[in-house]
């Protein structure tokens, strides 16, 4: 790697900055070749993660994307994921919560290029990974950058295999919390016309996991009705976005089947939840809070 640009990413927030002003995608090309393509044992590729994060972070989408799609080729992609096992990330997260972001920024990017299958898979193996490794707070964090960033460049039959691994994970009240987390992302990151049935979409599977989500909190609101009451208004923001959705597109039949799917269940859970809030808003229990 050359010196001027390896001194360059002694700083790589400020050297993003840099390229962003000048709008310099040569030298930021030059700079992610020379250092994501090396061991990522390397310091040369931490500092290279390190920018390419400021990029992302820093730069709008055309810039950083037309920067990226020069420097990731496909090869290079799998090359990195070869080496990047879930287990370095997991464990990278434990280290440092800056490389843990980092890594998964990384993954994002480079979903971008990596077929479907082969993102799947990688996804797939880092979340079992994590749910073993990580917990409470941790497992929040980790799963919430996962949920905004790598999960969400997937297209729906991946997704659909994503809702399967959740619908297999235990019932604990940080993952249910965790999973209402998820549908509402579906919702607000997802193109519309991902939920349309006829076109392979993914509302009878968000059925799935919002009635696994409503039947698992019921029986948290008696013992642990903080909880419950944080995924009672996730749901609701997450059916405030589905109603955004099938407005968009002109058609109900994505959010008929949601609630089809999700039944009783979920109108039991709108019920208890909302007599629940409302006995406490007039018993003065929510100034305490």
């Amino acid at each position: 790697m050359g010196d001027k640009a390896f001194k360059e990413l002694n700083d790589p927030w400020k050297f993003a900055s840099k390229i962003i002003r000048e709008n310099s995608v040569d030298e930021a090309v030059k700079a992610l070749k020379e250092s994501i393509g090396k061991p990522i044992e390397s310091r040369e590729f931490i500092a290279g993660l390190e920018f390419l994060k400021a990029l992302k972070s820093l730069g709008k989408p055309e810039l950083t994307n037309e920067i990226f799609m020069l420097v990731f080729t496909k090869d290079l992609a799998r090359k990195i994921c070869a080496e990047l096992r879930p287990e370095i990330i997991v464990e990278g997260f434990l280290k440092s919560y800056g490389l843990g972001m980092a890594y998964l920024t990384l993954l994002e990017v480079l979903a971008l290029k990596l077929g479907v299958n082969e993102s799947l898979k990688l996804v797939k193996s880092l979340i079992k990974d994590a749910l073993r490794k990580l917990e409470s707070e941790n497992l929040r964090e980790f799963m919430r950058a996962l949920i905004y960033g790598p999960l969400t460049m997937l297209k729906p039959p991946a997704i659909k295999e994503i809702i399967k691994v959740a619908l297999e994970t235990s019932e604990e009240k940080d993952l249910m919390l965790l999973k209402a987390e998820y549908l509402t992302s579906l919702a607000r990151v997802h193109p519309p016309t991902y939920f349309i049935e006829d076109e392979g979409g993914i509302a009878a599977e968000v059925g799935l996991l919002l009635k696994e989500v409503v039947k698992g909190s019921l029986s948290l609101s008696e013992s642990d009705s903080i909880t419950a009451e944080r995924i009672y208004q996730e749901v609701s923001i997450f059916l405030s976005e589905m109603n955004v959705v099938c407005k968009e597109l002109s058609d109900w039949r994505p959010c008929e089947k949601i609630k089809e799917v999700a039944g009783d269940d979920l109108l039991l859970f709108c019920k208890v939840m909302g007599e629940r809030i409302l006995n406490e808003l007039g018993s003065g229990k929510w100034m305490a809070g």
